[in-house]
């Protein structure tokens, strides 16, 4: 029997090396890196995405990154549609594949595949909107614990996109989206998938964490928020549900002070990167485990021997 293509995921929590680990398997090992964070697919906001910069984009070949613009929705559907014509790309080059980032859902998607689930009407989309403008979204999350708590317990309740996604198939159904989650699911990649995960101490990444904002302010991230108010975008829309945006419109609407924006960003990275931790701990399960760049050597020294074996 033929043996299938290896391909690497790379998971970690916020600011724990991800991208800098990326690069050196990239490079050692003749991969392409895929980009695997629902954030990092957006145009206009580099700064609070933590967006690989010029010279890394640079350093290694880089897809799916930086492709949509703010208003555009995008579904792990056609995520993981994407990533498989890409992936395939890079192994007839010769190539391997090394899925990037920090959106679990994506990485569980490639490796396991997808259940399908129904068709939501519009109507209801349009409605689970009114919704949040005149509730909030608080109230909705709310909604999606009683009626789902796992899927509840799995995603970032302050992401409207996830939520409203949750609540509208609950709603144009009457079952939960992790029923039809948990049902057998299809359309994975065929690939022999290599799970590495970067997990530094947690008072490393939060000292990461508060050094990279700092950065991202010195960087001008106040200025990012203002742009896209300035070009007329939302935190109604699919790309602007990153952590920290709606703190800088309320910031540039007076309603807080920079300092509080600045505050509340970090805290939510700092809660973003713990459930990232459980997450790696509880359903990613990788193979290889180190706790950052600076290990990567065991990786490759690993990968080469699967190689060799093939």
């Amino acid at each position: 029997m033929k043996q299938k293509p290896i391909a690497l995921t790379i998971f970690g929590p916020t600011a724990s090396g991800k991208t800098d680990v990326g690069i050196q398997l990239a490079n050692a090992l003749s991969g392409e890196i895929v980009n695997a964070d629902s954030r990092q697919i957006y145009q206009e906001m580099p700064i609070i995405t933590a967006m690989p910069t010029e010279a890394e984009f640079a350093a290694a070949p880089h897809h799916l990154y930086n492709f949509l613009k703010p208003t555009q929705q995008y579904s792990v559907t056609q995520y993981l549609q994407d990533a498989k014509t890409v992936a395939e790309d890079i192994i007839a080059r010769g190539k391997m594949p090394i899925f990037v980032g920090g959106t679990g859902f994506y990485l569980k998607v490639l490796t396991e595949g997808i259940s399908q689930t129904p068709d939501v009407p519009e109507a209801i989309i349009v409605q689970l909107n009114k919704d949040v403008e005149k509730h909030g979204l608080e109230i909705l999350a709310k909604e999606l614990q009683q009626v789902d708590p796992e899927i509840a317990q799995q995603i970032d309740l302050k992401n409207k996109q996830r939520v409203l996604r949750a609540l509208s198939v609950f709603r144009a159904s009457g079952k939960s989206l992790s029923h039809f989650q948990n049902a057998p699911k299809e359309g994975g990649l065929s690939f022999d998938f290599v799970k590495v995960g970067i997990m530094p101490e947690r008072d490393v990444i939060y000292t990461r964490i508060n050094t990279r904002f700092e950065k991202m302010m010195k960087a001008g991230l106040p200025e990012e928020a203002q742009n896209l108010l300035n070009k007329g975008y939302a935190t109604a829309d699919a790309g602007v549900s990153s952590i920290g945006l709606k703190d800088y419109f309320k910031y540039l609407a007076g309603d807080i002070t920079l300092s509080d924006a600045a505050e509340r960003t970090a805290q939510d990275q700092r809660r973003y990167a713990k459930r990232q931790s459980t997450w790696m701990r509880t359903q990613y399960k990788p193979d290889l485990l180190i706790e950052g760049p600076h290990e990567t050597d065991n990786i490759i020294r690993f990968m080469r021997k699967k190689l060799a074996n093939q």
